[in-house]
């Protein structure tokens, strides 16, 4: 089976949920006929029902789905999982694909509240793919196929990039690339200031930082180097990046990063400890 031909229903029409189905309208992916997306707060389906990028789409208030069900993701808060599978139950067949977006919930949870076999996976994804430039990394469970899991990857190849990894890894997986955008974030805000106070107007400082950022990702990316190589490529003799870089070693920042990085993977490991008891 391809992407193209499978029914899709999303449970949550909250940031991450519309962009996933904005991004498969967008990218041709899924016709508007296969998407189902539920939203049971009034005033937020209100808003979907008039936003353009939706407009054709199957949006409903409760949990119904006129399509056949090959995939259903849930992008609903982690506290609302365990009710949000237990009001659906009727709409899955054996075969049917649950996903979880949400943070902390394992696999062993969801397992635990769907019928023995179900085919599951969870799935981070940061907020990149608001611009279709996001990172969702994929963890299927034991009775999720090969070709379940390509229909995942292809599902959200249509906001960014995926990657597999095992279970164990994913509380490593949301410090980096899901908290991860708010330190990118506030390296930029702080690079912009510091632009402002040599004399660039915010709006150029913006523009600058932000494409500097956006060129070092895809210079890595295209290279498949290491970063301490590319830094290397900038960094001359006696000049102006070796003494910034100075200042940024003396205060201590690659191991305030690399700090930083393990309280968000040990808050991780502690919500999903707590998943257990949802």
């Amino acid at each position: 089976m391809q992407l193209k031909d499978c029914g899709l229903i999303v449970l949550g029409g909250g940031m991450m949920g519309t962009a996933l189905v904005k991004g498969l309208l967008a990218s041709n992916s899924l016709s508007h006929e296969k998407i189902v997306l539920i939203e049971k707060d009034i005033n937020r389906l209100d808003i979907l029902r008039r936003e353009e990028d939706l407009q054709g789409l199957t949006i409903f208030s409760r949990l119904e789905t006129s399509t056949s069900l090959d995939i259903m993701v849930l992008a609903v808060k982690p506290q609302d999982v365990v009710s949000s599978l237990n009001a659906c139950l009727d709409l899955l067949s054996s075969k049917t694909l649950v996903i979880s977006l949400a943070a902390g919930v394992t696999l062993a949870t969801l397992a635990a509240s769907l019928p023995l076999g179900q085919p599951i996976m969870r799935v981070m994804s940061n907020t990149g793919i608001l611009a279709r430039q996001g990172i969702s990394v994929l963890t299927p469970g034991s009775s999720t196929n090969p070709e379940q899991l390509k229909l995942a990857q292809d599902l959200f190849a249509s906001v960014g990039a995926t990657v597999v990894v095992p279970e164990k890894h994913m509380d490593a997986v949301t410090a980096v690339s899901a908290s991860g955008m708010a330190y990118m974030f506030l390296i930029i805000e702080a690079m912009i200031d510091g632009a402002v106070q040599q004399g660039l107007d915010r709006q150029t400082a913006t523009v600058l930082t932000a494409n500097t950022m956006l060129g070092a990702c895809h210079l890595m990316l295209e290279r498949n180097e290491h970063p301490a190589v590319l830094k290397s490529m900038v960094t001359s003799s006696g000049g102006t990046t070796i003494n910034g870089l100075a200042v940024m070693e003396k205060a201590g920042m690659r191991g305030i990063i690399m700090e930083a990085i393990n309280a968000a993977a040990q808050r991780s490991r502690e919500l999903s400890r707590s998943s257990h008891n949802l």
